[in-house]
C-alpha cells in the first residue's frame, strides 16, 4: 500500500474519531429533555455590566430543587414568556426578535405574521390566551416620540386573524371574555390611564373609563376587575381634586361599570383567590372582595414577609404569579450582583405564609444588574 494513501486513510480515521468523539460529548453535556419537567421560566434583561453597555437576556428553567437550566440570547430582551403545551415561546420588546423552545436543545427564531404595513416594527408587549388562539398586544416600535401606538391581533369565531384598527396607547394589560377583549392603557398626549374593549363581532373599539394608574386587569368569576392607584395627570393641578385607590368591576356583557375607593396610599399588588380579588395595601392591610366589590374579608399583613418584599430597599419585585395553592413572587437585587440574577419565593395563597425561596444564580464569577424580569409558573404535563 503506497505511503501517501496510507496518510490520508490515517487522517480521514482522525477527522471520523474527532467527530465521533465531538458528537458523543455535545449528546452528554447537553442531553435531551422536556422543559415541563422544571417549575418556572424565568427570563432576565440585563443593558450594563461593570457600567458599560452590554446588552444581554437570559432565560433560565428551575425546579424546586434549584435545578436549572440557562440559555444566553445575546443582544436580545424577551419580556413576555409563554408555555403552549410542551413548547415555550419569548417575545421580545424588540421587533422581529421573537423565540420558541421546541425542545430543550436550544430555540430558534420565532415570527408572528401580522397583516399590517407596520408589520416589521411591531414588538409584543402583552399577550392572552383567547379561546380561539393567542391575542398578542402590540406597540410600534418607529422610533416616533410623543406617542403611544399600537395594535391587537386576534382571531374570530371562524378562526380568522383580525387585526385591530390603530390604538394610540401603550398596552399595558389585556384580556378575553364575552367575545370582548379587554384591555388596559397610557395615552402619552392627555397623560391618563384607559381601560378599552375591542368588540370581536365588529373589530370596533370603545373607551369604558379613564384617569387611573391601573395596576391590574384581572377576570374574577366572570367579571373583569381593575386596580387602579392614584394618577395626577400631569396637565392638571395635584389639588384639583382627591386621589384614592380605584377598584372597578365590569359586567362583561352589560358593559356596566361599578367603581369604589379604598383609603389607601396605594396598591402594592393585586390577584384572584378563589374567586375573589384580593389586594395589599401599602399600609399592610390584605383585602377580600366579591366581584361586585362586597368587602368581605379584611387582615393585617404588614409583618408578613410577603408584604416586606415591597419595601425592602435590598430587591426589587420583579412580578407576581398565583396557582391554586400559592403566590410566587421574583424578586431581584437592586445592585449589581456576583451571586444572584433572582429569586422565586413561595407563599400560601390563602395565608400568605412564607413556604421557601429558590435562588437563581449568576453563572461563573460574571457580574450581572437587572434591568427587567419576568417569569411565568410552568403547567406539568
Amino acid at each position: 500500500m503506497k505511503p501517501k494513501f496510507i496518510r490520508i486513510i490515517l487522517a480521514l480515521s482522525v477527522v471520523i474519531v474527532a467527530s465521533a468523539y465531538f458528537v458523543i460529548k455535545q449528546f452528554f453535556q447537553t442531553p435531551t429533555e422536556k422543559l415541563t419537567e422544571y417549575d418556572y421560566a424565568v427570563t432576565f434583561f440585563s443593558t450594563h455590566t461593570k457600567g458599560k453597555m452590554n446588552v444581554n437576556n437570559k432565560i433560565v428553567f428551575i425546579d424546586e430543587t434549584e435545578k436549572q437550566r440557562e440559555y444566553e440570547i445575546k443582544g436580545s430582551n424577551v419580556t413576555q414568556l409563554i408555555q403552549d403545551a410542551d413548547q415555550f415561546y419569548g417575545f421580545s420588546s424588540k421587533p422581529g426578535k421573537n423565540i420558541v423552545f421546541k425542545t430543550s436543545s436550544g430555540f430558534s427564531q420565532y415570527s408572528i405574521k401580522v397583516p399590517s404595513a407596520d408589520a416589521s416594527k411591531l414588538a409584543v408587549r402583552q399577550i392572552a390566551k383567547g379561546k380561539n388562539g393567542y391575542i398578542y398586544g402590540f406597540s410600534v416600535e418607529d422610533g416616533s416620540t410623543g406617542v403611544h401606538r399600537g395594535y391587537i391581533l386576534y382571531k374570530n369565531e371562524k378562526g380568522e386573524e383580525v387585526l385591530t384598527p390603530k390604538i394610540n396607547v401603550a398596552i399595558t394589560g389585556l384580556l378575553e371574555t364575552d367575545s370582548k377583549i379587554f384591555y388596559t392603557g397610557y395615552e402619552l398626549v392627555s397623560d391618563k390611564y384607559e381601560l378599552l374593549y375591542v368588540n370581536e363581532a365588529t373589530n370596533e373599539i370603545k373607551l369604558i373609563s379613564e384617569d387611573s394608574d391601573f395596576r391590574e386587569l384581572l377576570l374574577v368569576n366572570g367579571k373583569v376587575m381593575t386596580v387602579g392607584n392614584p394618577h395626577t395627570s400631569r396637565l392638571e393641578k395635584e389639588d384639583t381634586k382627591e386621589k384614592k385607590v380605584s377598584l372597578k368591576s365590569v359586567n362583561p356583557s352589560t358593559l356596566e361599570v361599578k367603581e369604589i375607593h379604598i383609603d389607601s396610599e396605594r396598591i402594592l399588588t393585586a390577584y384572584v383567590f378563589q374567586d375573589k380579588l384580593r389586594v395589599i395595601t401599602k399600609e399592610g392591610k390584605m383585602l377580600e372582595f366579591t366581584s361586585d366589590l362586597e368587602l368581605v374579608v379584611e387582615k393585617e399583613v404588614s409583618s408578613t414577609e410577603f408584604t416586606k418584599l415591597f419595601t425592602t430597599n435590598e430587591v426589587v419585585v420583579q412580578k407576581v404569579q398565583t396557582s391554586a395553592d400559592k403566590v410566587v413572587v421574583l424578586t431581584t437585587p437592586k445592585a449589581a450582583s456576583t451571586t444572584e440574577m433572582g429569586t422565586l419565593l413561595e407563599f400560601d395563597a390563602d395565608t400568605l405564609e412564607f413556604k421557601k425561596s429558590i435562588v437563581i444564580p449568576v453563572s461563573g464569577d460574571e457580574e450581572w444588574k437587572n434591568d427587567y424580569a419576568n417569569f411565568i409558573i410552568i403547567e406539568k404535563r
